[in-house]
């Protein structure tokens, strides 16, 4: 069974998701001995992400793959940088991955691509968000991922760089409960002290020693 399209719903978020919590007040959008850096990679002294920057960014994200955004593919050209990444050690360890440092989606495209077919996820949750200067941390959590046996939570971390006065992100680290997630999608889990729990739905992977395997 592959998981690209299910997992790829990382990046989404059901009708039902919430506003976020108010960021880390950073009005100015400056802090001392940081900087940003443009799509080029030039450094911009001074032009921290403030606040309200980090606030807009994150509610067109939600827009955009919760396809709510009328005009979502537009918006996520605009959000997304041309040198797009997604790392996470949780999505490779679901899909049989080495855990080798490598993209988990290796390009802009291939994270819309999957993302337009990716199911809904349902019941999201913000716990909170958090504004650096040049990053943005997204604290959720999922109440209906597959067949929604268990709450999922994570992490996503945006790393955020400057287009002329576009905000985009070039990088996306996230990590998340991923034994919760496979159980929820329909695989197996055999535990270290030989308790085995088994996902809802067919197809599904059984684990060996805790790693979920084919």
């Amino acid at each position: 069974m592959k998981y690209t399209a299910v997992l790829s719903a990382l990046a989404l978020v059901s009708s039902a998701y919430a506003v976020p919590h108010q960021p880390y007040d950073n009005q100015q959008g400056s802090v001392p001995g940081h900087s940003m850096v443009s799509a080029t990679g030039k450094s911009q002294m001074g032009q921290c992400l403030s606040s309200q920057e980090a606030q807009q960014w994150l509610q067109k994200f939600l827009g955009v793959f919760s396809k709510t955004d009328p005009n979502r593919m537009q918006t996520a050209n605009q959000i997304i940088a041309d040198n797009f990444a997604v790392y996470s050690n949780s999505i490779r360890s679901l899909q049989g991955q080495p855990l080798n440092g490598q993209p988990a989606i290796g390009s802009k495209q291939e994270w819309i691509s999957n993302g337009a077919n990716a199911p809904t996820i349902r019941g999201i949750e913000t716990r909170d968000v958090i504004v650096g200067c040049d990053k943005i941390v997204w604290h959720w959590s999922f109440q209906g991922v597959g067949a929604a046996l268990y709450q999922t939570n994570g992490f996503n971390l945006f790393h955020m760089v400057r287009r002329g006065k576009q905000l985009q992100s070039n990088r996306f680290d996230i990590e998340f409960d991923s034994i919760a997630w496979g159980l929820n999608t329909g695989l197996g889990v055999t535990y270290r002290n030989g308790t085995q729990a088994r996902g809802s739905g067919s197809g599904g992977r059984q684990s060996q020693g805790g790693r979920l395997e084919e």
